[in-house]
Formats: structure tokens, sequence, C-alpha cells
């Protein structure tokens, strides 16, 4: 006979009333939206929700990684700009935020995978971060950064940049030169390049902001001078001072935002009351600058081009001044059919100079060199009012009256560029078109000024 089964009370297996506290909390969202709360409130407990529903969140791994081929990237979705880009070198670890000064997008290099374990990575990551929250500006892990014994000075890739790349590449390298000297130089010259930081370089920006030009252009050679410096170059062959991942810190830096000053064109009559000012005695001008001041605004040239002149480049007999490729603007020469009145012009010069000179305006102190462009500048900002010019005026401006008078009479554009030295064609009919224009743009030139001075004006 079999024995009785014994039952205990409350032995039996229930399930369990307890529910996990996902469950709770997507059950209580849930309840709250159900009341028909409106508004913001709303909103973030639809957001909760989400939250609370969506799947578990699965952490990449180290194969996820390694699988990346050249090319490809991948975002961590739980790290907020940690991301992994593959190249040729193998996978390189970044951290990509805007940078707390500027807003513009950067990168911070980490390492690669397998210099630098995923792990330490994500920890470097989790530092940056931390200091681009409080406002800094995020540096790579301490290990990977170059240190003040191994980094050169900014003075040393100045001189490295000058010395490889500007004065055997750009014709502007004096320009470079002078930035340099003048904003960099003086402050900066025995600081690390690691030191340098995008920091330094918006506020040395924000410093040149009632300059915006100038700001501009040391900008650009500061860009340049990193990317040199670091071998990311073409034009030259060198031995790079910076590692390769180096980074650049005026890539994020922008020159402040300015409205481009608007150019009004002189009227003739104002030209004509420069023309005639720069002629006159009682006005005080140098005699030498007043005679460069009236040549260029004849023949619509650079102020540059003229006070740099040389009586080799002059033809008096055939009236020409061939204006060598070496100092035009475009790199190509230049020639200029010079009416009777900025003929006389250099005839007056030539008999002021030496037989020895070389130049049709040398300077006063050192005859074997021109005067200086900035230096004619500033002579004439000196007189503007006693020529009856705008305050803001500048010898360029001549160019805009010439090119505004040519079109308001009927003179073609391309007869126009012909006389400014503007290149508007390429190859062959570049040559053509140069050769072609001669006769128009010496009656352009005539015209003009007869316009200024009157026919049969002689100085």
């Amino acid at each position: 006979m079999p024995k009785p089964r014994l039952h205990v009370v409350g032995s039996e297996k229930k399930p369990s009333s307890r529910r996990k506290p996902r469950d709770e909390a997507t059950k209580l969202l849930e309840q709250a939206l159900a009341t028909g709360v409106r508004g913001e409130l709303r909103s973030a407990i639809q957001a909760a929700l989400h939250i609370a529903t969506a799947p578990k969140a699965r952490q990449l791994t180290d194969l996820e990684y390694e699988a990346l081929k050249p090319g490809q990237q991948l975002v961590d979705p739980h790290r907020p700009g940690f991301l992994a880009r593959a190249t040729r070198q193998g996978v390189r670890l970044m951290y990509r935020c805007n940078h707390p000064a500027t807003g513009k997008r950067m990168e911070v290099f980490i390492g690669y995978l397998g210099d630098i374990t995923l792990a330490d990575a994500r920890q470097a990551w989790e530092a940056m971060r931390a200091a681009r929250l409080r406002g800094e500006e995020p540096r790579p892990p301490a290990d990977d950064a170059p240190t003040e014994s191994t980094t050169p000075t900014m003075g040393q890739l100045m001189d490295f940049y000058m010395e490889h790349y500007a004065e055997k590449v750009k014709r502007s390298w004096r320009t470079d030169a002078r930035l340099l000297d003048k904003h960099i130089r003086p402050r900066w010259k025995d600081t690390p390049a690691s030191e340098f930081t995008t920091s330094c370089v918006v506020g040395l920006l924000n410093s040149l902001a009632s300059t915006p030009r100038e700001a501009e252009k040391l900008r650009a050679v500061l860009l340049t001078l990193f990317n040199v410096c670091a071998g990311r170059t073409r034009k030259v062959a060198i031995e790079p001072v910076l590692p390769p991942d180096f980074i650049n810190p005026v890539t994020a830096a922008q020159v402040l935002q300015h409205r481009p000053r608007e150019v009004v064109p002189l009227t003739l009559k104002q030209v004509r009351g420069y023309a005639h000012g720069l002629l006159d005695p009682a006005v005080g001008m140098r005699q030498d600058i007043a005679a460069a001041l009236l040549l260029q605004l004849l023949t619509s040239s650079r102020i540059g081009e003229v006070t740099a002149m040389a009586w080799t480049e002059v033809d008096l007999e055939e009236g020409t001044w061939l204006l060598p490729a070496e100092r035009s603007k475009n790199g190509r020469s230049h020639l200029v059919l010079l009416s009777p009145q900025a003929l006389s012009i250099l005839q007056h010069r030539r008999r002021q100079t030496a037989q020895e000179d070389c130049f049709v305006f040398p300077a006063q102190r050192d005859r074997r060199r021109p005067i200086r462009a900035d230096l004619a500048a500033q002579h004439l900002k000196q007189h503007r009012e006693a020529l009856g010019l705008p305050a803001d005026f500048t010898s360029h401006q001549v160019r805009h009256a010439f090119a505004s008078w040519a079109a308001e009479h009927g003179h073609p554009v391309e007869i126009v560029d012909r006389c400014q030295a503007h290149v508007v064609a390429t190859g062959i009919n570049r040559v053509y078109n140069r050769s072609k224009h001669n006769k128009a743009a010496a009656a352009l030139w005539q015209a003009w000024a007869d316009a200024l001075l009157g026919k049969g004006w002689q100085r």
C-alpha cells in the first residue's frame, strides 16, 4: 500500500510577485503619461520611458575595432566624441569635440590601437571629456604628449620654417618674416610648441581685431608653419621637426568676422583735384613721392610697382615701361604704353636723378635702393586733408576710379584688365590678347591722362 504523500501548507513554489526595478519604472512612467500631463513634463516623461524600454546597451569590443578597414570609422555610442578611424598605419583612437574657445570642431589624437589598450584609451577619453566640460582645452594623454625637453620652441620652428620652406618656396617670404618677427617672436620665442595652444592663437588674433587683414595674414602664416614643421607639405622634401600627429593649434582658431569696408570710387572731379594737388608745391609733399603717386595715377598701377621702378625697365624713346614678372603681382610681365603726360614725368625724373642712379625714385639715405611703398603711403596719409581727399583714401583707390571711369565711357572690360594687369585668360589666348589689346590699351591710357591733366600737359 503506497504511503500517503504529505502536503505541507505553503510549500508550493509560487511565482514571485517582485518586479525588476526597470519594469517597475516603466509601469510608473506609463501611468504618469495616462494622467494626461502636458507640456515639458510630458516630454520629459516620454524621454525617460524611451530610455527605460530601450534594449540594454552593449559595449564595443576590441575585435570590432580591429575589424575596421582603412577608410572606415567607428563611433562609441556610449562615450560622446570617442571614435576610431582606420588608416593604413592602423586604427587611430581620437576624441572629437568642439573647441571651448572657438566652438570649432577639433580632434585630439589618443593613440593607435595596439600601442595603447582600449581600456587606457577610454580612460584618456574620460580625462579629456572632463577637461572639456570644465571649459578647458582637451590635451592628449601625458605619456604621448611631447615634453619640453623634446619639443622645439616657437623660435626654432620659425627659423626652420623660414630657412627650409618660406625662403625657398614663397615669393612673399619677407612678409612672413615681418609677421612672425612682429607678433610671435618677441613674446613666444622661447615657448615650447606644445604650449602654444589654440587659446594662445585665439587671444593673439583677437588682439588684432582692429586690423583684420593683418590677423588673416598672420593666421595663414602660422597655419602653414605648423603644417610644414610636421611634414604636412608636398612642396619641399624636409625632415619634420614635429611629430606627424602634432595637433595644429591654428586650425580651430578663426579671425573675428568683420564687414569689409565698402570702397566708393572717386568721382572724376575728385581724381582731377588729386592730380593737380600732387603738382601744387603749396601742399608740401616731397617732389619724388608726389611724382611717383602721379605716375601711378596715370598708369593705374600699384604703388609698389611704381616706387621700385628701375631705369632699365623704361624706354624713353619708345615711350614704354616693362614691369618684369618678378615684380608683378600676378607673376607675369606687364607692358605699359606711356601717355605723353606720363612720359614727361619720367623725362623730368631722368633730369633730376644722377646717371649712376639705378632707380627712378631712389631713396634719400641710400640711393642704391628705391623709396619704400609704405613710406609713400604714409606721406600721402599725412597730406590727405591738404589734397582734399576722404579720410580713408589710399593710393590703391585710383585703380577703382580708373576702372569705373573707363566703364562709364564705354571701354570694354578686357581693355581695362589689360591696363591693370589682370589675368583673365590662359595659354596662347593670354599672349594673343595681350598683344591684340595694346593699341586699345594705349588709347585708354591716353584718354585717362587727357581727362585728368588735359591734352598737351608737360612736366
